[in-house]
């Protein structure tokens, strides 16, 4: 019995290291910040592999987003698996009874354990070559490209400017359908 899964390709507009008001990328492209990534969450505990801490500015249906796994293949392929949080409520997460009649229904609330953060999988994969990349859904209605968006701009941007250049970069990941 085989899994059934939903693909859905997307174009990566812009990826990279522009100068300040430039269209142009001065360097970098989605499969160099994809390789830092995995160099950088190499060995990492998963909890500091987030790499934004949401904010009340920002999407207000934005939690954090971590690195479940990311891997190459030998043509240059990049799957990453992301782990998106939800919402919980003080170390619980409430499910509702189905069976149960409007007004009537039952809600449970079910412990996180200490160290666990609820979520869900979000899978990505990047191919070699190509300027975009594929959600890949199983079960799940939510897809994380969003999550995606927000976790890989911080991945993007210089650790440290040039010594030869005083002029502003702005690292840019655009995406679209």
């Amino acid at each position: 019995m085989g899994v059934e899964a939903r693909v859905k390709f997307f174009t990566i507009d812009r990826c990279g290291y522009y100068k300040y008001r430039s269209s142009h990328s001065a360097f970098g492209e989605i499969g160099g910040v994809l390789s830092n990534l995995s160099d950088w969450v190499s060995g990492k505990s998963v909890s500091l592999t987030a790499t934004y801490h949401p904010t009340n500015e920002q999407d207000e249906n934005l939690l954090n987003t971590y690195c479940f796994s990311i891997r190459s293949n030998s043509s240059g392929d990049f799957l990453l698996t992301t782990w998106n949080e939800t919402e919980s409520d003080e170390g619980t997460v409430a499910s509702l009874e189905l069976t149960g009649r409007v007004e009537n229904a039952a809600i449970e609330l079910i412990d996180v354990p200490d160290g666990y953060v609820p979520g869900y999988p979000a899978y990505f994969w990047f191919p070699n070559g190509l300027n975009g990349f594929a959600t890949i859904q199983f079960r799940s209605r939510l897809n994380g490209r969003n999550n995606l968006t927000h976790y890989l701009e911080p991945v993007s941007k210089p650790l440290k400017y040039s010594e030869q250049t005083s002029e502003l970069h702005e690292a840019v990941i655009q995406m679209r359908v």
